[in-house]
C-alpha cells in the first residue's frame, strides 16, 4: 500500500478490499480488520473517513472475533479523526448499523456508542437516544452487550444524565435474566465513583444492599468479588453503611458466596469502621463458627490477624478465641495455614503478652506435616524477632526459630536462612560472632546429623559472612568452610564451593589461599560432580 499515492488508494484499492470483503474467510477478514488503522499512515485526516465503508462492512460479520478486532481498530482511529468527521460520518454510519436486521450490526453500533461519544458535540443527544434503543430491545446478546457498555459508557456521559436517564437502565437490566444482572453489576464501581454526593451514595447503597439479597447466586457471588472495588468510594460517608452488604453475603446460603464475601472482607477490612468491626463482623464471624467448607475456614483464618489488629487482643480472644483453637486443630492444610498466616498480627495486638505462650501456638505448628505452614511459622519467628528485639528474641523464640536447621523439607529450611537477612542487621554483628555462630557450629557437630542439614547450616554462616569484616571472616566462617569442604559427602563438598564463589569478595587474601587450597586437592576429587565444580571455581575466579 506504501507505494500507492493517497488518491490511488481511495479510487482503487479501497474499493477492491471492499469488494472482496464479502467473499473472504475469517481468517482473512481478521486480518484486514487488524490492518485497517493503519490506513492514517497513508492517508491524511480529511481522507481518513473513506476508510469507513471498509469498517462498517467488517462490523456485521458473523464472527465475533472480528467484529471485536473491527471495533477496537475504530477505536484507534477515532483520535485522528476530528469531532466534525465524527459529527457528518462516523455517527451516521453507527446509526445507520444500528437499524439493519441482523443483531451483528446492534451489537457492533452498542460499542461504537462510547467512541463516538466525546467527540459528538451535538449528536450526543442522538447517541443516548440510541443506547435507550438497545437497550429495550428484546434480543439477548444485544441486551447483554448494552449491559456491559453501560458502566464504562457512564464514565464520559455528562452526570446529570447519568442520574436522570441511565440510572433508570440500571434498574431495568436489574430485573432481566440472572445473565443480565451478572453483566450489568460491574457498572456498580462506575457508579460509585460518579455519585459522590450523600444522597446519591446512600440511593446506591440500597441497590447494593438489593443486588445481596439477589434471588441468583451467581449475582450474589460477583457482588462479592466487586465488593473491594468500590468500597473506596464510601469510607467518608457516614450515613452509608458499608458492613451490612458483606455480612449479607457472609451468611448467604451458598458456599461459593461465603467464600467470595470473607476473601474479599480480608482485602479491605483496615478500610472498615472499627466499631462496625466489632458490631457487626465479628458476630458475623462467630456465627459460622460450624462451617463445614475448607475455602470459607481458610479466609476465616486469614481474618483473624487484621481483626486482632482493629479490636485488639482481649476483644479478639473473648470473641474468636475458641473459633482460632478450633481451627488451628482443624484437619484440613489450608485452613490451618490461614490461621498461622495471622499469627504474626495475633501476638502484635497481645502488646507482647503472647510470648510467653509463643511454644503452645507456633511451637505446635512447627510441627505441623504441612511445609506450607512450618514455612509461615518461620517467617513470623523472624518477624517477631525484628519487632521486640534481642532480649525478647533469646528468651521467647530463639529456641523454636533454630529448628528450621533441622526440618526435612528444603523450602522451609530457606525461609531460616532467608530470615537470618532480617534478624542480623536489627540484632548486630556481636551477636552473630557471640551467639549465632556458636549456635550453628554447635548444630553442625552433632552426630549423625544429615548432609542436607549440615549443607543448611553452611549456608547460614555464609549469610552471616556477608555482615563480618574480613578478619571475622577468617576468625569465624572460614574454618567451617574449610570443614564444609572436607566433609565425606560429595553434595556438601561442591555445595559448599558454590557457596564460597559468592564469598570471595568478604574474604582477605589469607583466607582465600586457605580456602583455595583445599579446593586445589578436589580437583582430583573421586566425584565428578565435585571435581568438575572445583575445576570450574579457578576457571570462574581468574
Amino acid at each position: 500500500m506504501a507505494v500507492f499515492p493517497p488518491e490511488k488508494i481511495i479510487s482503487e484499492f479501497i474499493p477492491y478490499i471492499q469488494k472482496i470483503i464479502p467473499t473472504e474467510e475469517d481468517e482473512v477478514l481478521l486480518a484486514i480488520s487488524e490492518e485497517l488503522p493503519h490506513f492514517k499512515t497513508y492517508l491524511d485526516g480529511k481522507q481518513m473517513t473513506a476508510v469507513l465503508p471498509l469498517f462498517q462492512l467488517l462490523l456485521g460479520c458473523e464472527e465475533t472475533v472480528v467484529r471485536e478486532s473491527t471495533v477496537e481498530g475504530l477505536r484507534k482511529l477515532v483520535p485522528s479523526l476530528t469531532d466534525e468527521q465524527v459529527q457528518k460520518d462516523l455517527i451516521p454510519m453507527v446509526l445507520n448499523i444500528s437499524n439493519m436486521e441482523a443483531f451483528q450490526w446492534k451489537v457492533s453500533s452498542c460499542y461504537l456508542i462510547r467512541i463516538c461519544y466525546p467527540k459528538a458535540g451535538k449528536e450526543k443527544e442522538r447517541l443516548v437516544n440510541l443506547y435507550s434503543k438497545l437497550c429495550d430491545d428484546d434480543t439477548p446478546i444485544i441486551k447483554r452487550t448494552a449491559a456491559k457498555e453501560f458502566g464504562p459508557l457512564c464514565l464520559i456521559i455528562e452526570k446529570d444524565i447519568v442520574k436522570s436517564e441511565m440510572l433508570n437502565y440500571y434498574k431495568k437490566f436489574m430485573n432481566e435474566s440472572d445473565t443480565v444482572r451478572v453483566t450489568i453489576l460491574p457498572a456498580i464501581v462506575q457508579l460509585s465513583k460518579i455519585l459522590q454526593d450523600s444522597e446519591s451514595q446512600k440511593s446506591h447503597m440500597q441497590n447494593i444492599n438489593s443486588a445481596s439479597l439477589d434471588k441468583s447466586w451467581r449475582v450474589r457471588n460477583e457482588l462479592a468479588n466487586l465488593y473491594p472495588q468500590f468500597i473506596d468510594y464510601y469510607t467518608n460517608n457516614s450515613n452509608v453503611d458499608l458492613v451490612q452488604p458483606i455480612c449479607t453475603l457472609m451468611k448467604d446460603s451458598e458456599t461459593e458466596v461465603k467464600a467470595s464475601a470473607l476473601k474479599a472482607l480480608n482485602a479491605v477490612i483496615n478500610k472498615l469502621p472499627s466499631d462496625k468491626v466489632t458490631s457487626q463482623i465479628v458476630p458475623t464471624l462467630r456465627g459460622l463458627n460450624n462451617e463445614s467448607n475448607k475455602d470459607t475456614k481458610s479466609n476465616i483464618g486469614l481474618l483473624f490477624g487484621p481483626i486482632s489488629r482493629i479490636i485488639g487482643y482481649t476483644g479478639f480472644n473473648a470473641n474468636l478465641g475458641t473459633m482460632m483453637d478450633t481451627l488451628m486443630k482443624d484437619e484440613n492444610a489450608e485452613v490451618r495455614l490461614g490461621v498461622a498466616k495471622s499469627m504474626y498480627d495475633i501476638f502484635v495486638s497481645s502488646d507482647g503478652s503472647l510470648l510467653s505462650s509463643i511454644n503452645s501456638f507456633l511451637g505446635t505448628m512447627q510441627k505441623d506435616v504441612q511445609y506450607r505452614i512450618r514455612e509461615c511459622v518461620y517467617e513470623t519467628l523472624a518477624k517477631l524477632g525484628v519487632k521486640y528485639g534481642l532480649e525478647v528474641f533469646k528468651n521467647n523464640i530463639e529456641g523454636l526459630f533454630f529448628n528450621y536447621l533441622t526440618d526435612n523439607v528444603a523450602s522451609v529450611r530457606d525461609i531460616g536462612i532467608k530470615s537470618l537477612s532480617l534478624l542480623i542487621p536489627q540484632f548486630g554483628v556481636s551477636w552473630v560472632t557471640s551467639g549465632l555462630i556458636p549456635k550453628l557450629q554447635s548444630h553442625l557437630s552433632t552426630p549423625k546429623i544429615s548432609y542436607l542439614n549440615r549443607m543448611c547450616m553452611i549456608h547460614s554462616v555464609c549469610v552471616c559472612a556477608e555482615y563480618l569484616d574480613p578478619k571475622q571472616n577468617a576468625e569465624f566462617v572460614v574454618p567451617i568452610l574449610n570443614k564444609g569442604l572436607k566433609d565425606k559427602i560429595p553434595n556438601v563438598k561442591f555445595y559448599t564451593i558454590k557457596l564460597i564463589e559468592k564469598l570471595l569478595k568478604n574474604l582477605d587474601s589469607s583466607s582465600k589461599s586457605k580456602l583455595e587450597g583445599t579446593i586445589k586437592g578436589l580437583t582430583s576429587d573421586e566425584d565428578p560432580d565435585v571435581k568438575y565444580f572445583a575445576t570450574k571455581f579457578f576457571e570462574t575466579s581468574k
